[in-house]
């Protein structure tokens, strides 16, 4: 029978062990401590074996040190960075039926690229926006990926929204006098309001 070795004082993990506790018929038990000061009982062969490395502390630590290695989901004053909640607005519309703008997004087929999908990718393609801007698609029918969006400021993306279906070249048709409402709306498909906006410069240069 091999000699017994009492553990006490030594080192496993995250653990320091300070006395045999008990000898039970599952083998012999220590009091340990785990370097964030918690105190268990563990079994001998857990230890020998590496089954247990510490508490759950160091795991946890590495979990939320993963969450933050971006720091814009979670910073000093608690808020998510617009960058980052702009991302989280983009796949919960495409990929949330529960979202109110789901209709407008995943339901009728827009969605993520896969790439995006993770925010540090999203992050290094697309940079942070500035105070005015949000993300726009540049082609208002296309998905969410690197070659179909910008950061644009309100006034940009009122040019480019599923009801803004005027060219450049046709607002200064309109404002030459060129295409005239009726003309204008059955070719573009625009509304009467979005005529008379174009028509009289608001929104457009």
């Amino acid at each position: 029978m091999p000699k017994f070795t009492d553990l006490s004082g030594s080192q496993f993990g995250a653990w320091n062990v300070v006395r045999l506790a008990a000898r039970k018929r599952g083998g012999c038990v220590y009091e340990c401590h785990c370097k964030c000061g918690t105190i268990r009982l563990i079994y001998r062969s857990n230890l020998i074996s590496g089954k247990t490395q510490s508490c759950g502390c160091e795991k946890a630590a590495r979990v939320a040190q993963k969450r933050i290695t971006h720091g814009h989901s979670i910073r000093k004053d608690k808020r998510a960075s617009k960058v980052y909640n702009c991302w989280s607005s983009m796949l919960t519309r495409c990929f949330n039926p529960n979202s109110h703008a789901y209709n407008r997004y995943g339901g009728r087929g827009i969605t993520v690229c896969e790439r995006w999908k993770l925010f540090e990718n999203f992050l290094a393609d697309m940079g942070e926006p500035s105070a005015d801007q949000s993300i726009d698609r540049i082609n208002v029918n296309g998905n969410y990926e690197p070659n179909n969006c910008r950061w644009a400021n309100n006034e940009q993306q009122a040019r480019n929204t599923s009801r803004t279906k005027l060219t450049e070249q046709i607002v200064a048709d309109i404002r030459a006098g060129n295409i005239g409402l009726v003309e204008a709306v059955s070719k573009t498909g625009c509304s009467h309001s979005t005529y008379y906006m174009a028509k009289r410069g608001s929104n457009w240069r």
